[in-house]
């Protein structure tokens, strides 16, 4: 008599493709949370070029004017090239925010806003920032006023400390 073989279970034969059903299962769910706060966190305002100071292009072509602030042209290398050398460092290929007031957009058709980016987990508020270096006058139009006392005090800030367009040594080109 020959020694047969034990019947296979086919019970334990399945438990490897459950096994597999509920890893593939979990991965899916995984992969479906991850792209659900993609989308929920998802910001368009990825910025592509800074055109000056207070002009900045996003990656979707729109271009954002900087409200409340007024910076010599890119061309003036006392101020006006290091007021756009400081807008780079805050926003170039990097993600903002922009906060829009009661008007939306200029004539020819820029976003106005009020622009923010995350640094060091904080904040920083990048039309005043121009203002508190000396790089920008305030230049408020009716009715976008929201952050009119902000950008004013970020004035005299820079007034006060003689810096920027408020130092003795600036001259305008062409004076």
């Amino acid at each position: 008599m020959g020694v047969s073989s034990p019947s296979p279970n086919p019970e334990a034969a399945r438990r490897p493709n459950r096994r597999i059903i509920l890893v593939l299962l979990a991965l899916l769910a995984l992969a479906f949370l991850y792209y659900l706060v993609r989308m929920l966190t998802y910001n368009p305002n990825y910025v592509e070029a800074v055109y000056d100071a207070n002009r900045v292009v996003l990656k979707s072509g729109e271009g954002v004017v900087l409200i409340g602030v007024d910076c010599p042209p890119v061309q003036e290398k006392s101020v006006g090239e290091p007021a756009a050398e400081l807008t780079s460092k805050w926003v170039l290929h990097r993600y903002i925010r922009i906060e829009k007031d009661k008007e939306p957009k200029d004539a020819a058709g820029w976003i106005l806003g009020y622009v923010f980016v995350k640094k060091d987990g904080q904040e920083v508020f990048v039309n005043e920032d121009l203002l508190r270096h000396g790089f920008a006058r305030v230049k408020l139009a009716y009715p976008n006023l929201k952050y009119r006392s902000k950008l004013e005090a970020a004035e005299s800030e820079a007034k006060s400390k003689k810096i920027g367009l408020w130092s003795p040594d600036y001259r305008p080109q062409g004076s």
